[in-house]
């Protein structure tokens, strides 16, 4: 389904130009030849329609950080493909939508496409990448897209369900089982705990596992392990297709970025799944969208007095979670809206392997209720981000998600991709940054946020199916490591860059930059905003010469390892606006997050491989 990136073209026609060239009667054709290659080389890919009733188109290829040919280089989606929607999504201006429910018995899970179903009924499917989009449908059913700018998609988790999937237990909701949700909920659609309450359930009610055998793989010794609960590999000589998983999770490049970052791996490589049925999306997303019809950004310009940056500037302030006046917040209780909160600042074995506390010695603002002005306890399904005075617009608006998802056969020799994740910000999922001080050069007003650990005690899978539980990686018992095949960074608004280094070597393992949007519009500019960033490229590495790909970094499990984020500390609203909060004066952005969102196989020891 997916056209060849002009380098492919150009590779393939590679040999026949310098044979030609070697040629010296064939002088004018070589330098017709070499041309023609540069023109090719410099192409853009031209795009493809979406779908027979989209009126928008999908990118051929998409940038990776980190291949062979350098800065740019472009990969496309292999494969044959099918969507999947959400149920509608009704919403109103200021409002959120955080429900994260992924029984196949939810409101908001829906069936797979019957003929997917029906094809792989006891068989395993390769998922080897998937395009994201949030779009909206007409009366006369054309599809578009939505600008980030009308509906911002904080973040995203799926899971995609297999027929013997057993329940995803939830409990011990506490705090984040607000009792506003399902105001962002109409018809039954959307109910059901936000990302926070799985952040907290999963790690207590998803690391029961059974008793069972795995096949071993050709070539390997027979061994015996205990059975995941979603099955999957426990090290490199498990069957791969034997062993496939009965869910998976979806969470890499999931913030406002997803759009036109690739999702897609390398040859060889992909997410197994046996017996796929359902689709189950969870969803954190914020309706900024301008229903006044003056907006020249296409957000609406209503904010909170808590905000740091004004209504009028490119990007909508209630994307960083400003706790408006609506949110009753008792510093000396420690509850908002009643209902206790706690941070992470503080966690079992900071400043070990496990890693820094950074946040607490810097004294961050996000750490405590005194100073806690916007983020995520404030963004909590149902909750609308304006001050009690400020009157929410009527105005209902109604956006899908949709999912496109790129597959094989899985028998065809696949290696199975777990999840790995790690995040500057640790056990506090986010962090405020701090403006520079008065006189700083612009182009030294820059926050660096930084944590190191060891990496089997500082990386986790943060996936409600993986074998051993949401916070905990299946490292192999034989000492070997993982290797890393694909790597997609997330971080928030006025994101410079993120950096994942391995201080033992010295070596950088993946940098990425986020693509900034350079169109002010109204609403006609989705994949091109001005103010987000549209795209994160991803670090990939693989096993097959035709991608182009530096080989798979190992990761044993004593590496020291080491995250860096850079966001720029510029303030953002005047210190003398008088619409503003004191309080945020000192405060550039709210709540931002920095985390590696990875997918990674056991590495295959060598003969001489010894710990």
């Amino acid at each position: 389904q997916a056209t060849l990136a002009p380098a492919k073209v150009r590779s393939r026609y590679h040999d026949i130009i310098s044979m030609v060239c070697l040629a010296s009667s064939c002088r004018f054709l070589c330098s017709w030849l070499v041309t023609w290659q540069v023109l090719v080389a410099r192409a853009k890919p031209l795009g493809k329609k979406a779908c027979d009733s989209c009126d928008y188109e999908l990118p051929v290829s998409y940038s990776i950080a980190n291949g062979l040919r350098g800065s740019g280089q472009q990969a496309s989606y292999r494969g044959e493909w099918f969507d999947v929607y959400s149920k509608p999504i009704h919403t109103r201006y200021g409002e959120v939508v955080n429900v994260f429910n992924f029984d196949r018995h939810a409101p908001s899970t829906v069936p797979l496409p019957p003929e997917i179903v029906a094809r792989f009924n006891g068989s395993v499917m390769a998922i080897t990448g998937f395009e994201t989009n949030i779009v909206e449908i007409d009366e006369k059913g054309v599809e578009r897209l939505v600008p980030c700018t009308a509906m911002y998609n904080h973040h995203w988790s799926h899971m995609m369900l297999g027929a013997s999937a057993p329940p995803l237990e939830i409990q011990d909701l506490e705090y984040y089982d607000y009792v506003g949700a399902g105001a962002a909920s109409r018809d039954g659609d959307w109910v059901g705990p936000s990302h926070q309450a799985l952040h907290k359930a999963f790690s207590l009610a998803s690391t029961r596992r059974a008793a069972a055998s795995f096949p071993a793989a050709p070539g390997a010794e027979p061994r015996r392990h205990k059975q995941p609960r979603f099955g999957g590999a426990l090290d490199w000589s498990d069957d791969p297709v034997a062993t496939a998983p009965t869910a998976q999770f979806f969470s890499e490049g999931n913030g406002n970025e997803h759009r036109l970052s690739f999702h897609g791996y390398a040859r060889g490589f992909a997410q197994l799944i046996h017996s796929p049925v359902a689709f189950a999306p969870g969803i954190m997303f914020i309706n900024t969208k301008d229903v006044t019809g003056t907006s020249r950004t296409g957000h609406g310009s209503l904010i909170p007095r808590v905000a740091v940056a004004a209504g009028d500037v490119e990007y909508s302030a209630l994307l960083e979670c400003p706790c408006g006046t609506r949110r009753k917040m008792d510093a000396a209780a420690q509850t908002i809206d009643g209902k206790k909160v706690g941070f992470g600042c503080d966690f079992p074995g900071e400043d070990t392997g496990v890693g820094l506390a950074t946040m607490k010695h810097q004294n961050n603002t996000a750490c405590h209720m005194e100073t806690l002005h916007g983020g995520s306890k404030c963004c909590e399904n149902g909750m609308v981000l304006l001050d009690e005075d400020q009157e929410q617009p009527a105005a209902m608006s109604t956006f899908y998600y949709k999912q496109r998802f790129y597959f094989d056969d899985g028998s065809k020799d696949y290696t199975n991709l777990f999840r790995v994740y790690w995040q500057a910000e640790l056990k506090n999922n986010e962090y405020d940054v701090p403006v520079c001080p008065p006189g700083t050069p612009p182009e030294q007003c820059v926050f660096v946020m930084t944590n190191q650990g060891i990496a089997k005690e500082t990386l986790w899978p943060a996936d409600p199916s993986a074998p051993k539980g949401w916070d905990k990686l299946a490292w192999p018992e034989d000492g070997t490591g993982i290797q890393l095949i694909y790597a997609g960074g997330h971080c928030h608004v006025g994101c410079l860059s993120l950096d994942l280094i391995n201080l033992d070597t010295g070596a950088t393992i993946c940098h990425q930059e986020p693509v900034m949007g350079t169109r002010v519009s109204p609403g006609d500019n989705a994949m091109d905003e001005a103010g987000y960033s549209v795209s994160i490229p991803p670090c990939e590495w693989g096993t097959d010469p035709r991608d182009e790909l530096p080989p798979p970094v190992v990761i044993r499990p004593n590496d020291r390892l080491q995250i860096i984020a850079r966001y720029n500390a510029t303030r953002m609203r005047p210190r003398d606006d008088a619409a503003a909060d004191p309080r945020t004066v000192d405060i550039a952005h709210y709540a931002v997050m920095s985390m590696y969102q990875m997918r990674a196989a056991f590495e295959r020891p060598s003969p001489d491989f010894h710990v």
